[in-house]
C-alpha cells in the first residue's frame, strides 16, 4: 500500500485527525497537512463530528471485500457478535458472529448456508483460528449430540422441532398478497 493510500485509509476509513494520524506515524501535524495537499487527499467537510456515525474498530478483508466492523458485544448465549453494516449475511441489526467473520477472513470467502464454525474447546467467545473449525448441519450435529444421553420421548420432540424448522419456508420464498 502506498503513501496515498496509507493516508487515505486512516484518514476516510478509520476516521482518524490528521493530528491523530501525525501521532500514529511520528510526523508532525504540518507535515502531514503537507501531504495530503501533495496527494489531493480531499479533507471532510466542517462539522462532519456532528453526523451520528459509528466509530470504525477495524476493517477485515474477505474475499476483495473490505468491511468495516463499528460495533462488538457479547450476547446473551454468549457469543461474541460484530456490527458490519456490509456483510452479505449481517442480520436486521447488521451483526454477524465474529467466529464465522473470522472464519470468512481465514477462509477469503463467505460461508456458505450450510456450513457451521464449531468451538473446538466450546468456549462460546474463545474466537481464535486454532479453537474454529467448519463443518456441515449433519457433523455439528453429530459433534454435540453423539453418546447424548435422552429419553425416547425427548429424541422425537428434538426431531419434530428440527422437521417443522427447516419446512418453515424463509421469507425471501414466501409469496407476498
Amino acid at each position: 500500500m502506498n503513501e496515498r493510500d496509507k493516508l487515505h485509509e486512516l484518514y476516510w476509513d478509520l476516521g482518524l485527525s490528521q493530528t491523530e494520524i501525525s501521532k500514529k506515524v511520528n510526523l508532525s501535524t504540518g507535515h502531514i497537512s503537507r501531504l495530503f495537499n501533495k496527494y489531493s487527499i480531499p479533507k471532510r467537510p466542517k462539522g462532519y463530528w456532528l453526523y451520528d456515525r459509528p466509530k470504525v474498530i477495524k476493517i477485515i478483508k474477505i474475499g476483495d471485500q473490505k468491511h468495516k466492523i463499528t460495533g462488538r458485544k457479547e450476547t446473551k448465549k454468549g457469543y461474541v457478535v460484530l456490527t458490519i453494516k456490509t456483510h452479505p449475511r449481517a442480520s436486521v441489526g447488521r451483526c454477524v458472529m465474529e467466529h464465522r467473520v473470522i472464519m470468512e477472513a481465514y477462509l477469503g470467502r463467505y460461508l456458505n448456508e450450510n456450513e457451521i464454525v464449531h468451538h473446538k474447546n466450546g468456549i462460546k467467545n474463545d474466537n481464535r483460528l486454532e479453537n474454529l473449525e467448519v463443518m456441515d448441519h449433519a457433523d455439528h450435529t453429530l459433534e454435540h449430540h453423539t453418546d447424548a444421553k435422552r429419553s425416547e420421548e425427548t429424541k422425537r420432540k428434538i426431531s419434530e422441532a428440527k422437521k417443522k424448522h427447516y419446512k418453515t419456508p424463509k421469507v425471501s420464498e414466501c409469496k407476498l398478497k
